[in-house]
C-alpha cells in the first residue's frame, strides 16, 4: 500500500463582502461569504506534494490544488468541492 501525503491550508474572510475563489488548474469558481471558515485539503501519493498556492487579487483569491491527486474545499463536516485528477504511477 502506498503513502499518501497531505497539505492543508484554513482560509477564513474576515471581511464584510462576499468574496470569488477560483480553483486550479480546472478553474472551478466558488462564492467565499462573509465570516465562512473553509479548509482547502490536497493529498497524493507523490512525496513531491507542492504546498498550496494562492494568490491574491482585487476581490479574489487564486488557489492552486494538486495536478496529482485530490483537491477538497471543507467547511466543517461538508465537503463543498472536490476534484480528483489523475494519480502519476510513476513517482
Amino acid at each position: 500500500m502506498s503513502q499518501v501525503h497531505s497539505t492543508t491550508l484554513l482560509l477564513v474572510n474576515s471581511t464584510d463582502r462576499p468574496m470569488v475563489i477560483w480553483l486550479e488548474p480546472v478553474g472551478e469558481e466558488l462564492e467565499f461569504p462573509p465570516g465562512a471558515r473553509w479548509q482547502v485539503t490536497c493529498e497524493s501519493p507523490s512525496a513531491l506534494l507542492q504546498p498550496i498556492e494562492v494568490a491574491m487579487h482585487d476581490n479574489a483569491l487564486a488557489i492552486h490544488g494538486t495536478m496529482n491527486g485530490v483537491t477538497r474545499v471543507i467547511q466543517g463536516d461538508a465537503v463543498l468541492w472536490e476534484c480528483r485528477l489523475p494519480f502519476d504511477n510513476a513517482r
